[in-house]
């Protein structure tokens, strides 16, 4: 059942705080370009690959930054960073970020921060 804090359409929701673990070869923080499941190189954003491997569809996910605590849009050119729907404390969220020397699928970070969501299907 939708509720109004549920920003996705009906038919879609938050994905699950591990649902980015496939775009690194590890399933966490990767430094190591080898490690990520990508095509081609950064250019404001990354092709994900939806199978490991390199295989099955791309997606393109772009750099859009954040909402600071002023307000402010911040890395909105360098860095991606997108909520997922699972809660690490009160005061924390799963997310997945990136730019263009790291993929991080399960980082942390406040929850008062205006980041991205990014709907997935409901299964």
């Amino acid at each position: 059942v939708k509720t109004v804090y549920d920003p996705s359409p009906v038919g879609y929701t938050i994905p699950a705080s591990n649902a980015y673990t496939g775009f690194t070869t590890t399933g966490k923080e990767a430094n190591n370009p080898n490690e990520f499941n990508i095509e081609g190189n950064y250019d404001n954003g990354y092709y994900f690959y939806t199978k490991s491997g390199k295989t099955g569809d791309k997606l393109f996910f772009y750099s859009s930054g954040y909402r600071s605590n002023h307000g402010y849009c911040v890395n909105s050119s360098n860095n991606g960073f997108i909520f997922t729907a699972g809660p690490k404390t009160i005061f924390s969220a799963y997310m997945f970020s990136f730019n263009e020397h790291t993929i991080d699928p399960t980082r942390t970070n406040s929850k008062n921060l205006g980041c991205s969501v990014r709907c997935v299907t409901e299964q």
